[in-house]
């Protein structure tokens, strides 16, 4: 037989002498000479006429053929049987291991024939068609066919009918032109049936179980029926989507103003066989190509960007030939217009009809499209907007020529890259089945076969290798070896080095200061880290370190500003037991000299199961008046006991524990006067308000109940605060150092779940408490309607009477105004000012974000504030504003700065991926709320910013760093575990990061 490969039937001469050379390589679509010799086997079957309908490769790169032989007899003429043959991978022998001599025929009902084929998991495979169920009749009893055999060709009995198995659907026609094998050994099949009578077919979607039974729990009683025009509606093929859903893909007569004409039909189902509608119009989709064209779909794929691509046939009706069609969907089922302008090509050969049957996505996105144009095979490629790929054939066509006909009905790319394409031709007087394969062996173009080339599909004609490995330097994710992959590589040509941390173009292990901060890598406890300065993690799951932080100063005299991080549910061991109690809580002093870089200096413990010791934890000046600062710490679960029995008294009432910053002793400890007051929740140092040169502080809380007078009746969760004297506490009685009690006046306001102390807004050099209610309702001026959530901040005067000098308001239902505080002068005036946090408010601007977060600063009882400012990077629900605290001066230029926290951002990570919740704190100006940096967290679902502080100078380097907690964060294999850092003010200033 006389072969011929064209380009728009242009001879490639000397195709032929390119095929082997290892030295160049062939065109695209070159015939494959070491195949059979000259690219085409041919397969006969005596006087027989045989076709071939499907091919396959299996994994071991062995093709298999699907098709059916004529075997007529007297009493059926037109008798067939299915037909499955096997051949060698690359010279297109026969496998003589499978049936007989390399095939296998099935004889079964009037004549059966197969015309799709799919490998199951386990090896078997299962070719799909249809039988005709009377063995005389020769006209239209056709049902449903699935013949499954095994490996070695043997039909396998364990499914249907001794390996066949049949869907009969009432007394109608049925034939199947798709298949695909699901993980579980079931079969789906795609076709059409003619319910609706005759020449009113409908798509037919059946489900085989493993043993060949009709799944009667799929779609309708074990098929889908699926009318799409009202009139003829045939399916051609079927894909398994990525996600499990199937297309059926084919033809239904459109009714367009009175004229029928067929258009390119789709259906999509979900795995259990239900329409999906998600896609076109209740899962069906039809696509004209042009007014009045009559068009059929033969194949489909899904691309790996989720895109469809459809191909099949298109010509004017009532005349013309047909031409080779194209269309391109999106996943939801509209035409993508981004291919080719209206998602659909039409491709001519010019004077024959031109049929595509199968499709391909190449290695590049490029689509090979295989079929007929007249009596030749023919193949098309597409550039992914859809134009003709220039660089294929003559124009991005090629054909290939038969002394007969030849007609392709399937095609599949192989693992090497190479494309077969399996039918028939009419040779010596009769049909036999046929297979071409085709050389796309240089998948890059650089003129170095694929089997030689060490990067494939990048061209590299100098095929370079720096490290000798298995891959050229251009493909090679890590070129010089050093187990480093080239993006993370700084120097990906030096297997010596990889890390440039300061960027100052000397490689890390050559670099005596990695992260360029001034400090030499032997005394850096961070040195790839030039932002960090400390970092204090948890030791146990759920201990949450950094819920709560604070910045001490320089309390031990050594140069450096300790940390001060509260982990309230750590598990300590308590005197007198051997095993550790859940949930006492701790918390740890952390030195800033570097050589006692995360070593606990001095750690505090709780006192019973439960206390969450830690929750909150404050500087509180000077309290017994030795020269040092001294310290609290919240336990906001902690029980008053019965000193003798050890039992329960008041449960959850809390305690606030001060000790000396001098000697790390116990100066006092005051408790919460109910159950489940939760005293202790926030606590903050208030100065010497009553004068007596011991400073005092201001203790929440939030969970107190209070009273009605008017209704008699209690305020649950109303919630109270303390201002406490410092020199009566240590001197006297609890109840004696109580100054005064501020409360509540409304049920679940929490007042007191934040406080603060130290402005004056009223001017009149008097300092001031606030006292924050976050789920306040205050009442709108105008409407005189309550703001759900909106929250409110009271502010008092610090000194008997203890008036109120100003109520602050959230603007806005759910706000959350009032759940951060801090007192700080913004420099403008000799009167410090108050911030306040909503976490909860909504941010607009071209948008609205929900939840974003903001702060406000006030400087008078106007209740105007100054500015109000989010974050740089909004985002709904990062909760700007759910921690504040004054951070000092931490750039040495702008005066007093404030750090802001806002734990529910989302970051991207230094590998590209989102870290959800992984948090974020940011440094602003106090005079104007520009800000300084941005610090994002490190560690997903973290929640950087939960708490923060700052004001200090932790490294001694005369700028103020700043503290930071991630509670949430997953420490090792620890989630929850918490991290606190220590950021320094000076180098993320300078950098401002991110």
């Amino acid at each position: 037989m006389l072969i011929r490969n064209y380009a728009l039937h242009l001879l490639l001469a000397g195709a032929a002498l390119l095929v082997n050379s290892a030295a160049f390589a062939s065109a695209p679509g070159t015939l494959d000479t070491s195949f059979n010799g000259d690219g085409l086997v041919v397969s006969g079957f005596g006087a027989n006429d045989a076709w071939g309908q499907a091919v396959i490769q299996q994994p071991d790169g062995k093709l298999v053929v699907a098709g059916y032989v004529s075997t007529p007899t007297p009493a059926n003429p037109n008798k067939t049987d299915l037909l499955l043959i096997r051949y060698n991978a690359t010279t297109g022998s026969r496998d003589t291991t499978f049936g007989v001599n390399g095939a296998r025929l099935v004889s079964y009902g009037g004549g059966i024939r197969a015309t799709s084929l799919a490998r199951q998991p386990d090896g078997k495979i299962v070719a799909a068609g249809w039988v005709n169920a009377n063995v005389t009749d020769t006209t239209s009893t056709d049902v449903m066919a699935v013949v499954r055999v095994n490996a070695n060709g043997s039909l396998d009995a364990s499914f249907g009918d001794g390996g066949v198995a049949t869907a009969v659907v009432g007394t109608a026609r049925a034939r199947t032109f798709g298949v695909v094998s699901r993980s579980d050994g079931s079969v789906l099949v795609a076709g059409y049936t003619s319910t609706a009578g005759a020449n009113k077919e409908d798509f037919l979607l059946v489900h085989f179980k493993n043993n060949g039974k009709v799944d009667t729990a799929f779609g309708s009683g074990g098929g889908v029926l699926t009318d799409i025009s009202s009139d003829t509606d045939k399916a051609y093929a079927i894909t398994k989507q990525s996600d499990g859903k199937l297309l059926l893909v084919g033809a239904a007569n459109v009714d367009a103003n009175g004229v029928r004409s067929f258009d390119f039909a789709l259906a999509r189902y979900t795995p259990s066989g239900k329409a999906d509608g998600t896609f076109g119009a209740s899962g069906k989709k039809t696509t004209a190509f042009s007014a009045g064209d009559d068009a059929t779909a033969y194949a489909a794929l899904q691309q790996r960007d989720g895109r469809l691509v459809v191909v099949g046939k298109s010509a004017a009706l009532g005349g013309g030939d047909y031409d080779i069609a194209v269309a391109r969907y999106l996943p939801n089922g509209s035409l993508d217009n981004s291919f080719s302008g209206d998602g659909k090509v039409l491709t001519d050969f010019g004077g024959n009809d031109d049929i595509a049957i199968g499709v391909i996505q190449q290695f590049d996105g490029k689509l090979l499209v295989s079929g007929t144009s007249g009596s030749n095979a023919a193949l098309v490629r597409y550039n992914t907007n859809g134009t003709l790929d220039a660089s294929f054939g003559v124009g991005g066509k090629l054909l290939t020529s038969s002394t007969f006909l030849l007609q392709m009905n399937s095609m599949v790319q192989q693992a090497d890259g190479q494309v077969v394409l399996a039918g028939y031709t009419y040779y010596a007087g009769k049909y036999v089945v046929a297979m071409i394969r085709y050389l796309f062996d240089d998948d890059d173009d650089d003129g170095v076969v694929d089997t030689d080339d060490n990067c494939q599909f990048v061209a590299n004609t100098d095929q370079a290798n720096i490290d000798g490995d298995d891959f050229g330097d251009v493909c090679d994710d890590d070129r010089d070896g050093d187990g480093f992959n080239n993006n993370v590589d700084v120097f990906p040509d030096n297997p010596a080095e990889w890390l440039d941390t300061d960027g100052d173009g000397i490689g890390n292990n050559a670099d005596p200061d990695d992260d360029n901060d001034g400090v030499p890598d032997v005394d850096d406890p961070f040195p790839l880290d030039p932002f960090l300065l400390n970092r204090v993690s948890g030791d146990s799951k759920t201990d949450y370190a950094g819920y709560s932080v604070a910045m001490l100063g320089d309390i031990d005299g050594d140069g450096f500003s300790e940390a001060l991080i509260g982990v309230p549910k750590n598990d300590v061991v308590l005197p007198g037991k051997t095993k550790s109690s859940k949930d006492v809580g701790s918390a740890y002093v952390s030195s800033g000299d570097p050589g006692l870089t995360g070593l606990p200096l001095h750690t505090f413990d709780g006192k019973a199961v439960g206390d969450e010791f830690g929750s909150a934890v404050a500087l509180v000046g000077d309290v017994n008046n030795d020269g040092t600062p001294d310290i609290a710490i919240g336990a906001p679960k902690a029980d008053q006991l019965d000193p003798i029995t050890g039992k329960i008294l008041v449960k959850d009432s809390g305690a606030v524990t001060v000790y000396s910053g001098a000697d790390f002793s116990v100066l006092f400890t005051l408790l919460g006067s109910a159950a489940g007051d939760g005293f202790g929740i926030s606590v903050t140092a208030a100065g010497d308000v009553d004068g007596d040169l011991f400073d005092d502080i201001v203790v929440g809380a939030w969970k107190a109940d209070g009273f009605d007078i008017g209704t008699q009746k209690p305020l649950k969760d109303a919630g109270a605060a303390y201002l406490y004297s410092g020199q009566i506490a240590i001197n006297s009685t609890q109840a004696a150092a109580q100054l005064h009690k501020f409360e509540g006046e409304a049920a679940g306001d929490y007042f007191g779940y934040s406080v603060a102390a130290g402005s004056d807004l009223n001017h009149d050099t008097i300092s001031e408490v606030s006292i924050g209610a976050y789920k306040h309702d205050p009442l709108d001026a105008i409407t005189n309607k309550k703001r759900t959530d909106a929250g409110s901040v009271y502010v008092y005067s610090s000194t008997p009477p203890y008036t109120l000098v100003k109520q602050l308001d959230g603007a806005v239902k759910g706000d959350n105004f009032g759940f951060a505080q801090v007192a700080i002068n913004n420099g403008q005036d000799a009167f410090a000012d108050l911030l306040v946090g909503s976490p909860r408010a909504d941010v607009k601007t071209n948008k609205t974000y929900a939840d974003a977060g903001q702060v406000a600063l006030f400087t008078s009882t106007a209740g105007t504030p100054a500015y109000a400012i989010h974050a740089t990077n909004l985002q709904t629900g990062a909760r700007f504003g759910s921690a504040v605290a004054a951070a000092g001066d931490v750039d040495a230029a702008n005066g007093i700065d404030f750090i802001v926290g806002a734990p529910k951002t989302d970051v991207i990570g230094i590998d590209g991926k989102k870290l959800i919740d992984a948090g974020q704190a940011s440094v602003h100006r106090a005079d104007n709320g520009a800000a300084v940096f941005v610090y994002p967290g490190r560690y997903k679902a973290g929640q950087a910013g939960f708490s923060v502080s700052g004001g200090s100078d932790h490294n001694n380097d005369g700028y103020s760093d700043v503290l930071i907690g991630s509670p949430f964060a997953k420490v090792g294999n620890l989630s929850k575990a918490g991290v606190a850092e220590v950021i320094s003010g000076k180098e993320a200033s300078a950098a401002a990061i991110p």
